[in-house]
């Protein structure tokens, strides 16, 4: 079980480095709906990862009565996810303002 994911860890994150660099210098959207989250501007991406902060819970609080998987799998995944969304609204939140000071 680990072992497949951490393949598909490596698949994701390969794809979203190759997203990103791809949309880099594309023209970011700040108002009105946008399907794709690489074409938002930072203060949009703060807002959409502040968005997803429910359903996380309820992915965890699922994973958490519906699985199988043993405790410390299901804790460790638990604080990957934390840390990612931690990271992810840090990162976008600095950029944010650094954009506005510009």
């Amino acid at each position: 079980m680990p072992t497949i994911l951490a393949v598909n860890l490596c698949i994701v994150l390969v794809l979203s480095a190759f997203i990103s660099y791809i949309t880099k210098d594309g023209k970011k959207k700040d108002k009105g709906f946008v399907l794709s989250y690489y074409q938002l501007s930072h203060r949009r991406k703060v807002i959409r990862t502040l968005w997803e902060l429910p359903f996380i819970i309820l992915l965890l609080t699922l994973m958490f009565y519906l699985t199988e998987l043993e405790t410390i799998y299901k804790l460790s995944l638990s604080a990957l996810l934390f840390f990612v969304f931690i990271g992810q609204f840090c990162y976008n939140y600095y950029k944010w303002k650094q954009q506005e000071k510009a």
